[in-house]
Order: C-alpha cells, then sequence, then structure tokens
C-alpha cells in the first residue's frame, strides 16, 4: 500500500533534500511493512537556501532540519525532528515523539521561529513546551 507523504508548509527559501514523511493516523497501528518502507534514518531533510547571483546555495553555518526515527526499520520508536544551525557538529535543538501530528506542530514551529531570528537555544525551549 502506498502511504501520502505528510503536508507541510515550506516557506520559501528552503529546499526538501529528501522526503519519505509519510501520514500515519496517530491510532493507526504501524506494519513492519511500512516499518521498513517509511522509518528509518533518513525521513525528511530540508535546507535553508540562499540565491547566489545565479545559483541556490547551502551557507555552511545556516539552518538544517532533519526527522529520522529512532529505531530504524522498526514499529518501535518515535520520530527525531533536529534542527541544526551549521554543521552536524554544532548544537542542535531536538524534538522527539511518536506522533506525526506532533512533528508537524514542532516543524510549524521551526519555520515560524527561525524567521523570527531565534537560535538554537530558544527552538530547544520552545520544543520542551511543545512536548
Amino acid at each position: 500500500m502506498s502511504r501520502r507523504l505528510v503536508p507541510l508548509r515550506i516557506p520559501s527559501g528552503w529546499a526538501v533534500v529528501f522526503n519519505i514523511f509519510v501520514a500515519f493516523d496517530d491510532d493507526e497501528p504501524i506494519t513492519s511493512h511500512d516499518a521498513d518502507a517509511y522509518l528509518s534514518d533518513d525521513i525528511l531533510s530540508i535546507e535553508r537556501m540562499a540565491f547566489s547571483g545565479d545559483h541556490w546555495t547551502r551557507h555552511p553555518s545556516d539552518w538544517l532540519l532533519d526527522l529520522s526515527w529512532s529505531d530504524p526499520g522498526r514499529v518501535e520508536g518515535e520520530y527525531v525532528l533536529k534542527a541544526l544551525r551549521g554543521g552536524w557538529d554544532e548544537p542542535t535543538a531536538g524534538f522527539r515523539s511518536r506522533s506525526r501530528r506532533a512533528v508537524q506542530q514542532a516543524i510549524d514551529l521551526t519555520f515560524e521561529m527561525i524567521a523570527d531570528g531565534c537560535g538554537v537555544e530558544e527552538l530547544s525551549e520552545a520544543y520542551r513546551r511543545l512536548g
């Protein structure tokens, strides 16, 4: 069975690098087939981009959103959203939930807060309040 992607409100200036963030209802059991197909280390990656003369680029110190599953390929686990400013070695704001709706809310909140100029610490606090 093919699943539909979770609808996301991605503002201009952001690029989806990959996306297999599919819709599971929060009360729907996830099958082992679905877990194999959709619950991995690489569910969603979105990068903030800037237009530089004649092409789009990602500045190494800009934002990156990464969504993964805490126990790849297995029904057990939860979504793990990370918002990084800069590279993977930089501090991260993180949000965890089994609910795709909660993850959607966290992604929307992330875009809003970044547009307002917040940093990793403020975003981390907002994730704590959301969770």
